[in-house]
């Protein structure tokens, strides 16, 4: 038994010692940023969305996926929202963030230490994949915190949308036939577009 347990000891011991084996706390290795069904990793490849749902070259201040190498500790958070503003509060896996801030400030953000990547958030993230195959014409429009909801319903009305309801950051409202939603998800105000749920057809009486 007790040549069993220093086998046991030796070999976990071995394996500790193995050249290239990660260390506690040591960033995370490569990985894919999962949103809207796409996936990809920003460090070797173009996220795999179609011309027309990309967004121009970044100018001003826009949306942009933050990816961390891991989760940040404590000072590194402040350090990132004292320098760069950051909120890193809408979070998505592989410890990516999608903030908001100036062009300008892209290239500093990529030298800290901690950041991985920072790619634009592109109009096709913002549209739900269940959406992107089929002809739904009702849909919802998600706005960003604070964002001026009148100013977008005034361009929903300048692409024909129709039976415009809001309701607080949603927007509820029916597409013009033929229309499709790329031009709204290049908003820079709205976040997120989903078809809106099935009508339910009032239950027959009981018999």
């Amino acid at each position: 038994m007790k040549q069993l347990l220093l086998a046991t000891m030796l070999m976990l011991a071995v394996t500790e010692a193995r050249p290239g084996a990660p260390s506690i706390g040591a960033p995370a290795g490569p990985a894919r940023i999962e949103i809207a069904g796409y996936a990809f990793d920003p460090l070797s490849e173009e996220p795999p969305i179609p011309a027309e749902l990309r967004a121009a070259p970044a100018s001003g201040t826009g949306w942009w996926l933050v990816q961390l190498h891991r989760s940040p500790t404590r000072t590194e958070r402040a350090d990132l929202k004292k320098k760069f503003a950051l909120e890193l509060a809408r979070h998505f896996p592989a410890h990516t963030y999608l903030e908001k801030t100036d062009a300008t400030r892209i290239d500093d953000l990529r030298k800290q230490d901690i950041v991985r990547a920072v790619v634009p958030h592109q109009p096709a993230f913002k549209i739900s994949p269940a959406l992107r195959s089929s002809t739904e014409r009702r849909v919802i429009v998600t706005l960003f915190d604070r964002a001026d909801s009148e100013r977008v319903v005034a361009s929903l009305q300048g692409l024909g949308a129709a039976e415009i309801d809001i309701r607080r950051s949603r927007i509820h409202c029916t597409l013009a036939e033929g229309a499709n939603v790329v031009q709204i998800a290049r908003l820079s105000a709205v976040r997120w577009i989903e078809a809106q749920p099935s009508r339910k057809e009032d239950a027959p009486a009981n018999r």
